[in-house]
């Protein structure tokens, strides 16, 4: 939130700064009637402590201003450049360990450069953003550090996209050997003159 608000010059939605910030959006039949249960549940965190602060668009321009913090990721990777970005998937209830324990590691390794944190909350799909690094052996020390603590939390090293060349190489921390021998496999049955997407994953040619 701190990095949208500077690099998209918003202002902060709220009056002080929270750790944890989630972005709904909710579709119904009833425009009304939906927003009336939103606000019902809502007001019930509040009573109950489970959230310090809520906003609640008004109109479809304040939904879009709402969008607008998380839609300044285009901006941070083009500023944080060169980076390392990351689409890892972590199990819900490692989420917040995972997130911990590699923000702690990148600030101690990578002091002068910036670690950010975001993400789909319902499906633990994790976005992390580490950058400027001026070196590949920086940016791969990096994708050591993410990839290792996604593999000690049963995750996965790409949630949203494929694994291509980039990622081929820590495809093992997330699947097992029978899994790899099953994906090469399909491949083999599907695809056997390997001439769809060639060498990615698995090298070209048959098994």
């Amino acid at each position: 939130m701190l990095a949208a608000c500077e690099i998209g010059q918003l202002r902060a939605p709220f009056g002080a700064p929270h750790a944890l910030y989630a972005l709904v959006e909710t579709m119904g039949a009833s425009q009304e009637g939906e927003r009336e249960q939103l606000e019902q549940v809502l007001g019930r965190a509040l009573e109950e402590g489970l959230v310090d602060d809520v906003i609640v668009a008004q109109s479809i321009d304040d939904a879009h201003r709402l969008w607008q913090y998380r839609e300044t990721v285009g901006e941070m990777l083009s500023r944080m450049k060169p980076h390392a970005a990351f689409d890892v998937g972590v199990p819900m209830a490692q989420l917040d360990g995972v997130v911990s324990s590699v923000r702690a590691a990148l600030e101690r390794q990578f002091p002068n450069a910036r670690h950010l944190f975001f993400g789909h909350l319902g499906d633990g799909n994790l976005h992390v953003l580490s950058g400027p690094h001026q070196t590949s052996e920086a940016l791969h020390e990096v994708e050591g550090v993410v990839y290792q603590a996604v593999s000690r939390a049963g995750g996965c090293i790409s949630a949203e996209h494929g694994i291509g060349v980039v990622k081929k190489a820590f495809l093992p921390l997330s699947r097992s050997p029978h899994e790899l021998e099953l994906m090469r496999s399909l491949k083999d049955l599907l695809d056997p003159g390997h001439v769809l997407n060639p060498g990615r994953i698995f090298e070209s040619g048959p098994s």
